[in-house]
C-alpha cells in the first residue's frame, strides 16, 4: 500500500510540474513584440561589441570571490576588474588588485 501511494505521489508531483511548463501564449506575443521593437538600428558601429544577447559590457567589476577572479581573468576581463577579495591569488595578476 504504500508503494503504490508513493508512485501516486510522484506521478501527481511530475504531473503539477510538468503542467507549470505550458506554453502561454500571451507572453510569448508580448515577448515578441518587445523584441521587435528593441531591434538594433542597421547602421551599428562595427568597433562597439555587440550587445544583443549579453547586455551592456561592464566598465567596472569587482570580483568577490577567487572562482570569479579566475573565471574573468581566464575570459580576457582582466582589464575591467578594478578590485579582489583578499583570498583572490591566481593568476597573479590578480594580486594588484586586490
Amino acid at each position: 500500500m504504500k508503494r503504490r501511494f508513493t508512485a501516486l505521489a510522484a506521478a501527481g508531483v511530475l504531473v503539477w510540474s510538468l503542467a507549470a511548463c505550458g506554453d502561454d501564449s500571451t507572453s510569448t506575443a508580448t515577448t515578441a513584440a518587445a523584441t521587435a521593437d528593441s531591434a538594433a538600428p542597421a547602421e551599428a558601429d562595427a568597433s562597439a561589441p555587440d550587445t544583443s544577447v549579453m547586455g551592456p559590457v561592464p566598465e567596472r567589476i569587482v570580483s568577490l570571490s577567487p572562482t570569479a577572479t579566475e573565471m574573468l581573468f581566464a575570459i580576457g576581463a582582466d582589464d575591467q576588474v578594478v578590485a579582489v577579495d583578499e583570498m583572490s591569488n591566481y593568476p597573479a595578476e590578480a594580486l594588484a588588485k586586490a
